[in-house]
Formats: structure tokens, C-alpha cells, sequence
């Protein structure tokens, strides 16, 4: 992970963030992203002889071309799913990026795939054509319209005999079902019209099966390792409750499974812990990228008011999975991440909402990577921030700013200062990717370091200190300190998100032990500044 030296030039200064669109998850996502949708630029397409778009997928063979192609209806941006695919495909870093890098990084030749609600099939296509090459492929998909393209897709790729498709749902028991459709990422199964579907659209009679099921009929795959990838609009717990024997077997690597607006309601979200406990059980631990479609921090997975994909990582991966730069990726432009439950459920996430899963996080000593992949709550307070520093910031030599967020602090440097950001996502072409929670820290050494508002954030803030001791000559550190007698504030912390609460007095001697030499503390109101060397 070296990384001194690493640096911003004149020209990126006009291009660190660029912000895109936000990102649907279902239905009532859809229809508020149509209109939103009509005023983004999308790309310019080839196009087939028979007018449909053909859209190369981000993911490149060593000779730079496309590993897959994938074949778009003329008017596919009146779909909002297939308008996110094609956007995040040809402007951004690719449709969900870091669960398609977790596979390119762990897939083997010989490992079987099972993309368990493939939609048109990106991801069963990104298994199929890993670089490790030969991993077999079980495409589930339910929706007549989506298989038939699914098909198309798998013969124009060259994989058909390597992708085999099922037109089915799968569940917790095998049977029939009904398909209620919406968009072509948005259909859902039961008995029973969900709200969000297309009112008039009747339902369809489709085959159910699970997984074990489908792995008993097919016994010359009972050697293969497993890696398993459910998007299902909100059954994923009834698929992996289909999928016991399976995940109990000790071949499942990895399961990757969607958190989503369906799991707004009380009882899909008691499912979902439910299911998130037995797979612990099983061995599994849980994880995620923060951001669902950007080169991210792979950290511990804290269930709150996010909305995205949960990783569960096997015992067998456990040890080499986590690793801060395994699926680092290039800088591209800003993409929204999935609105938070709260944002499009009309779920409660008050203050004492946000407190309790400060606690949650303090429990399990991880990072809140949903709060910083967002830049709204990057930018709050930001410009105080480097203002307030701003006749301590050197005028030449290198800095390593810990939490860069927007990197205000960078707009207000010379441009002789040779700046390294580090952040849980890649917000420019320089950010060195960590969780500091994690013990993650680069290697290389800087003339300074600015820590501001961070520390607030961090479970093992001695440690930290020490590592920076190690890391640069001289620290800039501001901290939102907690008033002496004021046993109080600690709800208010709690809902702020901060971790640790320490006065300035507890700060001071936090400094020493690391063997820092403080030349100034200074408090205004609760935050106080500290230079030392």
C-alpha cells in the first residue's frame, strides 16, 4: 500500500468530484428518477444493424477490450434500470463495481456461480469471463421478457455452454409462484399484487426451486467450490433459508445478497436479521462496500438505515478478503449510492435512532461507511474545517490528509505541497484507500498530517495516534472534545456519530503517550486544535 508521494498535479484541481444521479432501488425508486433521468446525459451507444445498443462492459481483458458486450434496446433509457446499467457501464466505473472486482479477485477456474435473480445476466456474464477462467455458471431468472434477452446475451458472448439458464424463482421450498413485473429490475413474486407494480400488468405462473434442489439434481457440480449472488426484490431470505444444506456443506465461498427498500417494513427487516444470524452461524461473517458502485474500503457490515449489498465471506476467504487495496479500482466521476431507507420509505431514522446504531458500531468497532460515501455529509463543515488550520497548512514539502472527504483542505494548500488523500472510497485518482478501524494505514512517511474532525470517529483512537507518531514530523489534529462535568453530552455524541468522548485534558494525554510534542492546544467553544511534532 506505499503510497508517499502520491499527488495531485495543476489540472486535477478542476476535477476532483464530479456528481452523477441518484440511484434507484425499486419501483417507487423508478418512478421518482423517470423525470430525473430525462435531464441526464446518457452515452452515445453503437448500434447494431437491427438498432439495438450495444453497450461494452467496463470489466477489460489484458488487451483492453470489452470482456462482454451487452445488447440494449433502442429506447432502453426509458427503463430506469437498464438507463443506471448503461450509465454506470460507459461513465462511471461499472455497475456495482466492487462486488464484480470481489469476484474477479476470488473466482477460480473450476468454482461454480449461481446468480440467483440474473435480470439480463452482467453478473453471471462478469463470472463467466473472470480472468481465472473456467468457473461454470447457473443463471436463475424468472421473467420470460429477461431470459429471452439473458439468452441473447450469453450467444452473442460466446457463452452459452458455460452459462446454463433457468427460467424460474427461487424460494425457501420448490413449487409454483407468481411474477408480478415492473420494471425489468423491479419485478417481485407472491401471491399476492405488490404495491409497486404495474397496475394492469396481470401476474404469471412461474416455477420455484431452490438451491439445494438444484444442486442435488446436478451431482457433477458437487465438488465445485460455490459462490452464490441473490438479488430477488426482497426474498433473499427465503432463498437462503432454500439454500441450508448448501451453506452448511462448506463450499459456499461467498454469498453476495441485496439490502433493499423491502426491507423497510418491520417484518422483512426481522427476516433479514434473522437470516443475517444463521449465516454467521454457518461460519459466515458479514460485509459490504460502502459504495455500491465505486472502488471502496471492503469493512464490516452494521445494519441501519443503508441500502445496498451485504457480502457474506466464508470461512475459507476470511483471511485474505479484507485487504484495503484487493479491490481498489480507477477514480471515475461521482455516483449517487442507493437512497437510505429513511429517504425513500418514509422509515424513522430519528436521533435516537442514529445514537443506537453509534452504539451498534462502538459494539463491533466498525465504521459508519454509509455516512462517508456520502458527500453531503463529507462537505458539512468542511470549509470551517480548512479554515480554521489554515496558518498551521505547510507551504511546501507533503501532507497525507486522514479522512480527505471533499478534500477541502487540498483547495487551500500551494500548490508546492505534494497531497495524498485517505478515505474509505476513491474520490479522486490519488485517494489511498483505508479503514482506519480496520488498522489500516499506508505505508511511507509526510511532513505532516491533518486529522480533522476524525478522531471523533475512530474506536482505537490511541492507536492511531501512535501510527501517525510513526507516519509523518508534524500533526494537525482538531477534535469536537467533551466539556468536563457534562456527563450528558454523551447522548448527543452518540447521535452525532462520535465513538469516543474525550475532554481536553484527556486529549493532551492521549498525545503524549504517542509521543507527540504538542507547540499548541487550543479550544473554541468544544473543538479544540492541536499542533504538535
Amino acid at each position: 500500500m506505499a503510497a508517499q508521494n502520491i499527488g495531485l498535479d495543476r489540472q486535477d484541481r478542476h476535477s476532483v468530484l464530479l456528481y452523477g444521479a441518484p440511484f434507484r432501488s425499486h419501483s417507487r425508486i423508478f418512478r421518482g428518477l423517470v423525470k430525473t433521468m430525462e435531464d441526464i446525459s446518457l452515452p452515445d451507444l453503437p448500434t447494431a444493424s437491427d438498432g439495438s445498443k450495444l453497450l461494452p462492459s467496463y470489466q477489460k481483458n489484458e488487451d483492453g477490450s470489452a470482456r462482454f458486450v451487452m445488447v440494449l434496446p433502442a429506447a432502453y433509457y426509458e427503463d430506469p434500470g437498464l438507463s443506471l446499467l448503461a450509465r454506470s457501464e460507459a461513465l462511471h466505473c461499472g455497475y456495482e463495481f466492487p462486488y464484480r472486482r470481489f469476484l474477479d479477485q476470488h473466482l477460480r477456474a473450476g468454482d461454480l456461480f449461481i446468480d440467483i435473480g440474473a435480470h439480463f445476466g452482467i453478473y453471471a456474464l462478469s463470472a463467466a469471463s473472470a480472468p481465472a477462467g473456467e468457473v461454470r455458471v447457473i443463471a436463475v431468472e424468472p421473467d420470460p421478457h429477461n431470459v429471452r434477452v439473458l439468452k441473447v446475451w450469453a450467444a452473442v458472448n460466446k457463452r452459452a455452454e458455460q452459462i446454463e439458464i433457468l427460467e424460474a424463482a427461487c424460494g425457501a421450498s420448490p413449487g409454483r409462484t407468481r411474477l408480478w413485473s415492473s420494471s425489468t429490475m423491479g419485478h417481485q413474486v407472491g401471491d399476492e399484487r405488490p404495491e409497486d407494480t404495474i397496475s394492469d400488468a396481470p401476474a404469471a405462473e412461474v416455477e420455484m426451486l431452490t438451491i439445494d434442489g438444484l444442486l442435488r439434481e446436478r451431482s457433477e457440480l458437487a465438488e465445485r467450490r460455490v459462490f452464490l449472488k441473490i438479488d430477488v426484490e426482497g426474498i433473499e431470505p427465503e432463498v437462503l433459508e432454500g439454500a441450508r444444506e448448501t451453506l452448511g456443506s462448506g463450499r459456499v465461498a461467498a454469498v453476495i445478497f441485496e439490502k433493499s427498500e423491502a426491507y423497510a417494513s418491520r417484518e422483512r427487516s426481522a427476516a433479514l436479521e434473522r437470516v443475517s444470524y444463521e449465516l454467521r452461524d454457518f461460519g459466515f461473517d458479514l460485509w459490504w462496500f460502502p459504495h455500491l458502485h465505486m472502488p471502496s474500503v471492503l469493512m464490516p457490515w452494521i445494519s441501519g438505515d443503508e441500502a445496498g449489498n451485504i457480502l457474506a465471506i466464508g470461512p475459507a476467504l476470511r483471511h485474505s478478503a479484507s485487504l484495503p487495496d484487493l479491490y481498489d479500482g480507477p477514480a471515475c466521476s461521482y455516483f449517487s449510492p442507493p437512497p437510505a431507507l429513511s429517504e425513500c420509505c418514509g422509515v424513522t431514522y430519528d436521533d435516537d435512532a442514529r445514537a443506537d446504531f453509534t452504539e451498534k458500531l462502538i459494539e463491533a468497532k466498525a465504521s459508519d461507511g454509509w455516512r462517508w460515501c456520502r458527500p453531503t455529509n463529507l462537505q458539512e463543515g468542511a470549509e470551517d474545517r480548512a479554515a480554521m488550520v489554515a496558518e498551521f497548512l505547510p507551504q511546501s514539502g507533503s501532507l497525507i490528509d486522514v479522512g480527505a472527504g471533499t478534500m477541502e483542505l487540498f483547495r487551500a494548500l500551494p500548490i508546492s505541497v505534494r497531497y495524498t488523500p485517505l478515505d474509505l472510497v476513491r474520490y479522486s485518482k490519488v485517494t489511498v484507500l483505508a479503514d482506519l478501524n480496520q488498522g489500516h494505514f499506508p505505508d511511507g512517511h509526510w511532513d505532516f498530517a491533518t486529522v480533522l474532525e476524525v478522531l471523533e470517529f475512530i474506536h482505537d483512537a490511541p492507536e492511531l495516534l501512535h501510527r501517525l507518531r510513526n507516519a509523518a514530523d508534524r500533526l494537525i489534529l482538531t477534535y469536537r472534545t467533551r466539556p468536563e462535568g457534562r456527563p450528558n453530552e454523551l447522548k448527543s455524541r452518540r447521535q452525532a456519530g462520535f465513538v469516543n468522548d474525550f475532554t481536553a485534558d484527556e486529549l493532551r494525554d492521549l498525545l503524549q503517550t504517542a509521543e507527540w510534542q504538542i507547540e499548541e492546544l487550543r479550544t473554541d467553544g468544544n473543538i479544540t486544535l492541536v499542533l504538535a511534532s
